[in-house]
């Protein structure tokens, strides 16, 4: 039985990996990361105290410094963010969305609200409620390993 269910279980992983976002936001010619890039600039300007630094979007994303650069290139060429420099500290370039970016952004989130609202409505609400609890769950548990090997690997360097 242990072996079909670890068979299941990385089929199931690779089912999801498939998923194609893309199909989410077809009209918009765009990928999820970088649509995740322009939510969390969305707030951004030149003179604000509390921006999101390429570093922040290297955490909150996941992916590392030069792929946040070529999105940012990226949605620069479409006319979706520009760089601006910071006031207070000119050493500092923010970018920020441009107006067209804006509403891109929000027609990526009507339509991403509308694709959940209907996959909620497929699943049923019980069958949802469950599933937000077992990925939480999957992702704890892979968190939770995940740190473990890393410190373990710390404690061999030692």
């Amino acid at each position: 039985m242990e072996a079909r269910l670890k068979e299941q279980l990385v089929q199931v992983f690779h089912r999801m990996q498939r998923i194609k976002w893309t199909v989410v936001f077809s009209n918009l010619d765009m990928d999820i990361t970088s649509l995740k890039l322009m939510r969390c600039i969305a707030c951004n300007s030149a003179d604000s105290e509390c921006n999101v630094y390429m570093v922040d979007l290297q955490e909150r994303l996941h992916v590392s410094k030069a792929a946040i650069s070529q999105m940012a290139n990226h949605l620069e060429k479409k006319g979706y963010l520009s760089r601006e420099v910071k006031k207070s500290n000119r050493r500092k370039t923010t970018i920020v969305l441009t107006d067209e970016g804006q509403a891109v952004l929000q027609q990526a989130e009507r339509e991403f609200d509308n694709t959940l609202t209907e996959f909620i409505q497929r699943l049923g609400d019980e069958d949802a409620k469950g599933a937000v609890r077992l990925f939480t769950r999957f992702a704890d548990v892979f968190s939770q390993m995940s740190n473990e090997k890393l410190e373990d690997k710390n404690d061999r360097k030692v």
